[in-house]
């Protein structure tokens, strides 16, 4: 983590680049998208915070498409 607490996923998340926030999530783990910040806002919190809604929206799904096949395991 940065000096803010903020990963390279919060970084990304703030700025709305899509790209990086894609390449971050494919290569690392389900606990990076959740991982809160010196302010407890998660990448997905701070997207949406900054109006970055594709980002948000991204990054929800996410989540919720992992617990959802971790519940049908």
């Amino acid at each position: 983590m940065l000096s803010l607490g903020c990963t390279p996923l919060h970084w990304a998340a703030i700025r709305g680049n899509l790209e990086s926030c894609t390449v971050l999530v494919q290569a690392g783990k389900m606990e990076d998208l959740t991982v809160q910040d010196k302010t407890g806002l998660t990448p997905a919190q701070l997207a949406a915070d900054k109006n970055h809604q594709h980002i948000a929206f991204f990054l929800v799904s996410i989540i919720y498409h992992n617990l959802l096949f971790e519940n049908l395991l």
